[in-house]
């Protein structure tokens, strides 16, 4: 698919910055934070002490962040194998399509999620919140070790925070942590889309736009931001944030450096 269309494009046309809003369940609150027609991630908070009950995504492949608290999954393959799991902070769990899952949070958690578009639609359920509570419990009266999620990958140390890596394939995931004052490189992809989730500080985006104008988007907790193929753009912390970004496969061969994030300083023009 050709993408030069996105080239030289004006201020106003990339200067489109989203508030998404959180729905409300009985286990705490649901948020997408961008569903595009390449991919889509979100946010599920839940309370402690509640559980989301066993349901499974006929076509989609789910992964799963624990960026907050510690959860306790089931999960039922397609063999009928019942594997129950521990996810602790920074762990990733990936839920082929078909498989069965549940989550019950010990204490306040947030968990982030990677998927394709359309995954509402996919859910199927297969029990009730208190079928879900008797297995958890049942569970937890058993003691025993659990199985821990995997550990993100590919962890990149950067002069600027660090980056790693929650799922790469056509659909890509990052957690990326940005250090008070640090900025990265100005660059852009050919083929890459990729939107970014304000977790927590704020960041301003430093984009280069319509006849090389240097501009400046800003982005607190809560807000969302895509970036098209071939934006020039450059991340800039006004505070240590952590900042989660979903995209299209990642690939270095698609990022071409325009300026060097460790000499340069994007000045916006009065």
């Amino acid at each position: 698919m050709s993408t030069s269309n996105q080239y030289g494009q004006t201020f106003e046309q990339v200067n489109q910055v989203s508030r998404p809003v959180e729905s409300k369940h009985p286990w705490g609150t649901m948020l997408v934070c961008i569903e595009r027609p390449e991919f889509a991630f979100g946010r599920l908070r839940i309370a402690a002490g509640a559980c989301i009950p066993l349901h499974f995504y006929r076509l989609s492949l789910m992964t799963y962040l624990v960026e907050e608290g510690e959860i306790t999954t089931r999960l039922l393959r397609p063999d009928a194998v019942l594997e129950p799991m521990c996810l602790r902070q920074r762990q990733v769990l990936h839920v082929p399509a078909g498989c069965s899952h549940s989550f019950f949070a010990s204490q306040p958690s947030t968990l982030y999620f990677f998927t394709t578009p359309g995954f509402a639609g996919d859910r199927h359920l297969l029990e009730d919140t208190g079928a879900a509570q008797s297995a958890f419990s049942a569970l937890a009266s058993k003691g025993g070790s659990l199985r821990e999620g995997k550990p993100t990958v590919d962890f990149r140390d950067k002069y600027w925070g660090s980056i790693e890596t929650v799922r790469s394939d056509d659909i890509a995931g990052k957690r990326i942590f940005l250090r008070k004052g640090g900025q990265s490189s100005l660059e852009y992809h050919v083929f890459k889309t990729e939107a970014y989730y304000v977790h927590s500080g704020s960041i301003c985006v430093g984009l280069r736009v319509g006849r090389g104008e240097n501009k400046m988007i800003m982005l607190a907790p809560g807000d969302a931001f895509t970036i098209l193929p071939g934006t020039m753009h450059m991340r800039i912390a006004l505070e240590d944030s952590l900042v989660i970004e979903a995209s299209t496969r990642d690939d270095d061969a698609d990022s071409h450096l325009v300026e060097d994030g460790m000499k340069y300083k994007h000045l916006v023009p009065n």
